[in-house]
């Protein structure tokens, strides 16, 4: 019987090296691992890819555009969220019997 663990990790210390004083992350590593039963080191493969994060570059484009647009807003959809998620985590204790 073969199990697939797979794990990512990031390299904080990459980002810190780099010029570019808006890079965020650095290389991702994507390893892939089969477990040996009943025990034993599993064989492993490591996928490292080196790119700028897609994601939080287009996130960061829609903070500027935001910016330069000068629109106006607010902290109300965040102390909507606040309240629901403090609603959630009441009512999880109180189903655990902790509250």
């Amino acid at each position: 019987m073969a199990v697939t663990i797979l794990l990512a990790t990031s390299s904080l210390s990459a980002a810190r090296r780099t010029s570019n004083r808006y890079a965020n992350g650095g290389p991702s590593a994507f390893t892939k691992r089969t477990r040996v039963l009943p025990s034993g080191r599993p064989p492993e493969k490591t996928e490292t890819l080196v790119q700028d994060d897609p994601t939080w570059a287009l996130e960061y484009a829609h903070f500027k555009t935001l910016c330069l647009s000068g629109a106006k807003t607010d902290l109300a959809n965040d102390i909507w969220l606040h309240r629901v998620l403090q609603r959630l985590s009441t009512k999880a204790i109180a189903a655990r019997g902790g509250g």
